[in-house]
C-alpha cells in the first residue's frame, strides 16, 4: 500500500498538482520537512505551494521505516 502511495505522491509532485499531493495526507498528519523541522497544522499547504516554482523535478524516494500505519520516507 505504501508503495502505491509513494508512486502517486511522486507523480503528483512531478505534475506540480498541489491539491492532489495534499489529498494524500490525512488532516492529522505529522509532517517533517527536515528531521528537525516539523510543520505545524496549516503550514503543509503553504509549504507545498512552492512546488509550482520548481523546475526539472527529479525524485528519489526511499521508505526508511514503517510501523503499522506510520511511515518515514527519505
Amino acid at each position: 500500500m505504501i508503495e502505491e502511495w509513494l508512486q502517486e505522491f511522486r507523480e503528483n509532485w512531478k505534475e506540480k498538482d498541489v491539491e492532489k499531493v495534499l489529498d494524500l495526507f490525512t488532516d492529522d498528519v505529522t509532517y517533517y520537512e527536515t528531521p528537525s523541522q516539523k510543520l505545524e497544522p496549516g503550514e503543509l499547504e503553504k509549504e507545498w505551494k512552492g512546488v509550482k516554482e520548481q523546475e526539472d523535478i527529479q525524485l528519489e524516494l526511499e521508505l526508511f521505516s514503517s510501523s503499522e500505519n506510520k511511515h518515514t520516507v527519505k
